[in-house]
């Protein structure tokens, strides 16, 4: 047998039920939110749309499946965290809003062994990805910062030594890929190539 509780007032009713081993909370009318509030106050702290099945938290007007809501008056939009040991998270992802305006972007943080969270990377409202640095003035943009070491961005194959055809190579491509130079190394040979496959020289120079 299933038991429940029947909520009603002027305008509808609302159940909580007990449902093969399931609680179920539901409305009769699809057109009927459902609001999860704490403590003395009223304020909606997660939201359930009735008529999308759009779920917010931190907003009651979901325009998403998922719907992150911040603070009106702070730049964080919404923020994900990943575990917790003594109030501080192992990961973060923050939706953030730049100078109050519609641009956005995606903060990215990890926490070092001594509990500070550090942002790692961010993708800003252009596009732009930003490994080491809080802007980004290219697609991909790598830095060690302003700390003392060296930037070392690692491309590596065939990592068990098992198949010798395997190479590390950057390529260049524009014209719909029908231009490419490439740097990397050449099959089984451990020989390091720069080469252009367009008819054009290769330039090795100190200026433009």
């Amino acid at each position: 047998d299933n038991g429940g509780v029947l909520l009603t007032d002027d305008s509808g009713r609302s159940y909580v039920t007990a449902r093969f081993n399931h609680l179920d909370l539901r409305t009769t009318r699809d057109t009927d939110d459902i609001h999860f509030s704490t403590g003395t106050t009223t304020t909606t702290k997660m939201f359930i749309q009735g008529d999308t099945g759009n779920v917010g938290i931190g907003t009651t007007g979901p325009n998403y499946m998922l719907h992150l809501g911040g603070d009106t008056t702070s730049a964080v939009n919404g923020q994900l965290a990943f575990g917790d040991v003594g109030n501080v998270p192992s990961g973060l992802i923050q939706g953030y809003r730049v100078d109050g305006s519609y641009r956005g972007e995606l903060r990215f943080s990890t926490t070092t062994s001594g509990g500070t969270v550090t942002q790692r990377m961010v993708i800003d409202e252009n596009g732009n990805v930003g490994i080491g640095t809080t802007n980004p003035s290219g697609l991909l943009h790598v830095s060690s910062g302003t700390a003392n070491e060296d930037c070392v961005v690692i491309i590596e194959s065939d990592t068990d030594n098992n198949d010798e055809t395997s190479n590390p190579r950057l390529e260049l491509r524009q014209d719909g890929g029908s231009v490419i130079g490439r740097l990397g190394y050449r099959d089984n040979t451990n020989s390091l190539e720069l080469i252009n496959q367009a008819s054009e020289p290769l330039y090795l120079g100190a200026s433009n």
